[in-house]
């Protein structure tokens, strides 16, 4: 027999109507009648019982019919066929039981279905979710045009005025230059970075930096104790937090005429301790900037202990760890990813942090105390004060190629801190 016999129901002339239905073993969509008993899959030879009535055996060759747009069901699919034909005996005289009875009118979950049959049903969003959604934009589009403006915008700027010319007049033009003059511009770059001024303001800079870096685990510890809740923890917090709700000229003016005006009252002989000469610029600056940058650490490592579960540190005491276990096991792991953001934005602004030195002595800052971002600073404000002068607008091109070599110094150097600090730091786990 061909691989698509049936047994119809009977030999009556009566009119057959076509149904189709899906193969229960291989999802395949076959074309059958309501006379028909049983029927062979032609492309797994599963047997499908349709009605339990006589059984006489017919070829039938099935011809391929348009569906309605009401039928749920796809039309039969081009392999079946192109499908070889397969002989699949079938004993006419015993009933033949179904396995899965397929109700002819009722769609079967699985089987293939027409695209125009059962058209895509589009999500719509309530009121509420639409509410939501606009609540979101508006509360991220003031940030966010800041960030366009104030960073993207910015930098972008800059990269391309690294590539102009000012050409000094009543009304400074600026003029794409990308030929001789621009490498020429980059070469006096490289030369000033090999010069006597670069290599003390990188000195001061990177000794600024580790000083104030290697500060940072008395914040860890203050931290730790408010976070514990010991004796006069409230007060410390107020000490350390205070620099934090001045502003930061106030704070530094402050500390400067203390040291400039009372001490020298209390201390006959001390003379100006911010004078180059006779006293200690530097050292009072690295003093005020690990100050001033407690109350920041501080509440950041406190808010992140906070955030420690108390089943973790009751579940440590019960274990026997002590307060230094608890700190170094248990409290600087799970704050340590804090440490790491303040360490890796520490690199990565290293040469534009002016570490307060502008808010302490102005535009006379001592050489031992200049660092990168306190020069780029006062020479580029300088430098802009005056726009017609030859040494004013001519020179922000330089200033900007400085700045593009520095980013691309930078950057590798930051990305490695941070592989570092993931690579060898210590695990929540």
């Amino acid at each position: 027999m061909q691989e698509n016999e049936i047994l119809n129901a009977n030999n009556s002339s009566e009119k057959a109507e076509k149904f189709l239905v899906n193969c229960p073993s291989c999802g395949v969509t076959l074309k059958v009648s309501d006379k028909n008993y049983a029927f062979a899959c032609p492309n797994c030879q599963h047997l499908l019982g349709i009605k339990k009535e006589t059984r006489i055996v017919e070829e039938v060759v099935l011809e391929e019919q348009p569906l309605e747009e009401t039928c749920p069901v796809a039309a039969t699919i081009a392999a079946d066929e192109a499908a070889p034909a397969i002989d699949t005996p079938i004993v006419a005289e015993t009933p033949i039981v179904a396995e899965t009875p397929i109700m002819a009118e009722t769609p079967v979950v699985g089987a293939p279905v027409a695209a125009s049959a059962i058209p895509a049903k589009k999500k719509k969003i309530s009121k509420s979710n639409r509410a939501d959604l606009i609540f979101y934009c508006i509360f991220l589009a003031w940030p966010v045009l800041q960030f366009l403006v104030f960073y993207v915008g910015v930098n972008m700027n800059s990269i391309l005025m690294s590539f102009k010319k000012i050409t000094v007049g009543p009304a400074p033009e600026f003029e794409w230059r990308i030929d001789p003059f621009t490498w020429e511009q980059y070469g006096k770059v490289f030369d000033w970075l090999g010069g006597p001024d670069f290599r003390n303001m990188i000195g001061v800079t990177l000794k600024s930096f580790g000083i104030t870096t290697l500060a940072f685990p008395l914040g860890l510890l203050f931290a730790y104790y408010i976070f514990k809740k010991l004796p006069f923890w409230g007060g410390f917090r107020v000490i350390l937090f205070l620099p934090q709700i001045l502003s930061s000229v106030v704070v530094a003016l402050i500390y400067k005429n203390f040291f400039v005006e009372c001490v020298p009252l209390l201390f006959p002989g001390t003379g100006n301790l911010l004078d180059p000469v006779t006293g200690q610029p530097f050292t009072l600056l690295m003093i005020y900037n690990i100050w001033f940058g407690f109350g920041t650490s501080v509440l950041m490592y406190s808010n992140k202990m906070s955030s420690i579960d108390d089943e973790i540190i009751e579940s440590a005491h019960i274990d026997g760890a002590t307060g230094v276990k608890e700190f170094w096991h248990i409290v600087l792991p799970l704050t340590y990813p804090t440490i790491s953001v303040f360490l890796i934005t520490g690199v990565a602004q290293i040469c534009v942090n002016q570490f307060n030195v502008h808010q302490m002595f102005q535009y006379s800052a001592d050489p031992s105390t200049r660092v990168l971002g306190y020069w780029f600073f006062i020479d580029v404000a300088g430098k802009f004060k005056d726009l017609q002068s030859v040494d004013g607008a001519a020179e922000l091109p330089f200033y900007a190629a400085i700045g593009v070599i520095l980013t691309f110094i930078t950057i590798p150097i930051a990305l490695g801190t941070r592989w570092a600090l993931e690579r060898f730091g210590p695990s929540e786990d």
